[in-house]
């Protein structure tokens, strides 16, 4: 009979990151890092815009991409991706060091674009000054412009337009006859301001700027944008913007993709590796040596029938003590999905870890209960609510507005709750970007709490909310994982 030492397998998924923050000390390639073909597309370089949710893994594509050495093994991986390509940063984030990174790297920093846009420099201006001094910096004729300082930059550009547009077409044809490419990265676009309004003017500008790469051969950009970014026409308000719209590739994680990202991170793990790839051979799915390690077959990528098993090695098959309560191979998928059906790895990763905490409590005879596991989704509840607070303010006010209803519930009561006047004034203390339709009452409202995928709002007049909102914002569900604190907090 195929068995895991639970222990190990524990020991192993207590390594995964439990916050966004953790995730940041992790380098460019940390360990649950994983590939599939659905996001090969974030990869090519004929994709400029790679759109996706928070925590599907935007940072982390912007952080590997600037590594030579993963560049190189993506181009074993996926015949498509070249890695004979020079790398630049034009904005992001990098944690604690992102200071030191910023003065190497030379891109402005939030509190330079604030100066640059207070002294009446357009948003596209700027970004067309970014790319350019990047660009002129790697090139044989860098003093081509006076680059002392982002003013003097953006002025210089003004005024020599044809001439820069000259030199990029050089450029470009020395890349080709090299048979090189340059690469800017643009990640963290709602850091770039601020407040909001300055965020999405400076996202806004970047995107006109990038489109003028766009006939170039051999230069391009890769903007990693937030899915609430990308669909906010207001940032796409310039000529031949659809161009620079229709050339997008999506980050979203399938089901599949996320068990798949757990085998490589248990099957390469010192504490379980040995033993899970013993266990994979012994249903029928092996792993495969390689330079760079022991790699995963593609059957176990995708066969969803292996997941089944090896769900049932790791943790309890149902979720309660019958069929009836939901297969654990399914249900901790969707239970963490918003209401597009969308999960992404950083719940999912937070939500094993939890499992395994409360389970290793327990002693529990395998890795982890069925128990363990609502604990996870709560704590990935937590966590989904925290970066949605943070992106919209707002959003947890109406939200906690909600709290002890029984879902689904019905649509009357929810505008019912948001008609409060005391709530009016909650909404506009929250921050200084108010809903976007709050002007059309609590129906815009639930228009805006839908586009976010946070409420689902029924053909039957209800509404219903997913899990991985409804467990933090206090709303029940009958049948549903009951609403308390995780253990331990």
């Amino acid at each position: 009979m195929v068995s895991l030492p639970a222990h190990s397998v524990r020991q192993a998924l207590l390594g995964l990151p439990a916050t966004a923050a953790a995730e940041v000390n992790e380098g460019a390639a940390p360990p649950y890092f994983y590939v599939h073909e659905r996001h090969v597309g974030a990869l090519a370089l004929d994709r400029p815009i790679v759109v996706g949710e928070r925590g599907t893994g935007k940072t982390m594509w912007w952080r590997a991409l600037q590594d030579a050495g993963i560049r190189k093994k993506l181009a074993v991986l996926f015949r498509h991706f070249e890695d004979s390509v020079t790398v630049d940063i034009g904005f992001g984030v990098k944690g604690a060091d992102a200071a030191s990174l910023r003065r190497e790297l030379t891109f402005p920093d939030s509190e330079e674009l604030r100066n640059l846009l207070a002294s009446g420099h357009e948003p596209a201006a700027i970004w067309r000054a970014v790319l350019f001094v990047m660009l002129i910096r790697r090139s044989s004729n860098p003093s081509f412009l006076d680059t002392t300082s982002w003013h003097t930059a953006i002025r210089g550009i003004a005024a020599l337009a044809q001439d820069v547009r000259d030199l990029l077409g050089d450029q470009n044809g020395l890349l080709a006859q090299g048979k090189q490419r340059y690469l800017v990265l643009f990640d963290a676009l709602d850091r770039m301001g601020s407040d909001q309004r300055s965020a999405r003017e400076l996202a806004g500008g970047l995107l006109q700027a990038c489109l003028e790469w766009l006939p170039y051969s051999h230069l391009h950009v890769k903007v990693f944008i937030r899915r609430d970014m990308y669909d906010d026409l207001a940032l796409w308000q310039f000529p031949d913007a659809s161009k620079l719209r229709s050339s997008h590739a999506e980050l979203r994680w399938e089901r599949p993709d996320l068990y798949g990202m757990l085998w490589q991170y248990l099957g390469t793990h010192e504490e379980s590796g040995r033993a899970f790839r013993a266990a994979c051979a012994e249903i029928g799915a092996p792993w495969n040596p390689s330079e760079q390690g022991p790699q995963m077959g593609a059957e176990l990528r995708a066969d969803e029938g292996l997941h089944k098993k090896l769900v049932r090695l790791v943790a309890d098959e149902f979720m309660g003590a019958e069929k009836k309560r939901g297969v654990t191979h399914v249900w901790l998928p969707a239970h963490l999905a918003d209401a597009a059906g969308r999960a992404t790895p950083r719940s999912w990763l937070a939500a094993w870890r939890r499992a395994a905490e409360v389970a290793d409590e327990r002693a529990a005879p395998l890795a982890v209960d069925y128990r363990a596991l609502q604990e996870g989704v709560k704590m990935a509840s937590a966590i989904r609510v925290d970066e949605l607070t943070e992106d919209h303010p707002w959003a947890k006010v109406l939200g906690d507005a909600l709290a002890g209803l029984s879902l689904p519930a019905d649509e009357a009561e929810v505008l019912r709750r948001w008609g409060d006047s005391k709530l009016q004034g909650k909404l506009k203390k929250a921050s200084n970007a108010l809903p976007p339709h709050f002007d059309g009452g609590p129906s815009g409202l639930l228009e805006d709490m839908a586009r976010l995928k946070v409420l689902d709002p029924l053909a039957n007049g209800r509404v219903q909310m997913p899990d991985v909102y409804r467990l933090a914002f206090g709303l029940g569900r009958r049948g549903g994982v009951k609403v308390q604190r995780p253990l331990g907090d």
